[in-house]
């Protein structure tokens, strides 16, 4: 977890006084220790849009309405130069979280592509053999630490493939993985995004010289403007997918297989039922949904106003997934979980 910054930012004129709650997004305030994203759904009733001084002061947005009205207007919410709370400097954007249409678009094809149903499909032979030998590992045991033991190895594992490097690599990449996203400070997060970044620049040299089949050949040669990209930009896109990739899978995993755990009645519907497609396909869906953990942020581009609040240039932004997906069935239907 970053040491996020807790100081008492002054609150800034255009700032409406009954926006501000003292809330550090980095140490919410559980409501039930077992269900974080329940902190989420509680603190909704502290209002809509509202602002923190914490982490240098940024906007919260807790409605799906709103998530959804700021993420999908690219010219007045941007991405850059800014993507982190608190913010974290750096020479380079990160690819491709870090980018705006349209220059977003040509990093973003070859990872639509590899979720495209067909290549999903093609890919769920493979898949479900990694799931059947991480669970036939610890069965014999009758218990295991789901998240290091299962959530932790299966997205590194699966991800491997995607790129053709060899499985063994996980026991370098997990470790650098965790510090980058869970690191004690800003700093241990980039040397560990650094040391990424030197394991991967040979691969991503290798690639380009003679890209193949994999993921990492398609990132690699990304055109823009009719031009494939630097090495550094090859280097900065890969660093930055496998970081994002490993961390949200394994953690939503744990989330899941813990709500499981905790109902019962769950486990026994979903044993019965498991012969259905559409009712396993509904549950998948509605897990991610209730225990999503993705945040992404967005920086007001200039003056504006929104819902009649003012907007400055350079606002940070807080629009995370979590708020949206715990937003109640006007938003979402008729949930499966709470």
């Amino acid at each position: 977890m970053v040491s996020a910054v807790t100081s008492s930012l002054s609150k800034p004129a255009h700032i409406p006084a009954e926006c501000v709650v003292d809330l550090n997004i980095f140490d919410l305030p559980l409501t039930n220790v077992q269900d974080p994203q329940a902190a989420y759904a509680a603190f909704r009733k502290s209002g809509d849009i509202l602002w923190t001084p914490h982490n240098d002061g940024h906007w919260i947005l807790t409605r799906a309405e709103d998530i959804k009205a700021v993420q999908n207007d690219w010219k007045n919410f941007i991405r850059s130069p800014q993507v982190s709370i608190p913010p974290v400097e750096r020479s380079t954007p990160a690819i491709p979280i870090q980018l705006d249409p349209p220059i977003h678009a040509p990093f973003r094809r070859p990872l639509t592509k590899m979720l495209l149903p067909k290549t999903v499909e093609e890919m769920a032979v493979k898949v479900r053999s990694v799931a059947i030998s991480l669970i036939e590992a610890v069965m014999s045991r009758g218990e295991c630490d789901f998240v290091k033991e299962l959530a932790e190895l299966f997205p590194i594992l699966i991800f491997l493939d995607l790129v053709d490097l060899p499985h063994s690599d996980r026991e370098y990449l997990l470790p650098l993985a965790e510090a980058q996203t869970r690191g004690g400070s800003a700093e241990d997060q980039m040397k560990a995004f650094q040391a990424l970044g030197a394991y991967l620049a040979p691969i991503v040299a290798q690639r380009q010289a003679n890209p193949g089949s994999d993921l990492f050949s398609a990132m690699v040669s990304v055109e823009v403007h009719g031009t494939v990209i630097s090495f550094e930009d090859a280097l900065n896109f890969c660093t930055t997918v496998i970081v994002a990739g490993l961390d949200t899978v394994a953690s939503m995993m744990g989330f899941i297989m813990r709500h499981f755990a905790l109902h019962r009645e769950h486990r026994v519907d979903f044993v019965q039922n498991m012969g259905d497609d559409t009712f396993v396909r509904n549950v998948v869906e509605e897990m991610l949904r209730r225990y999503s953990v993705a945040t992404s942020t967005r920086v007001v581009a200039n003056d504006m106003e929104y819902k009649g609040l003012k907007f400055m240039k350079g606002d940070m932004i807080l629009t995370s997934a979590t708020y949206a997906n715990t937003e109640d069935q006007r938003a979402i239907g008729t949930p499966f979980v709470g």
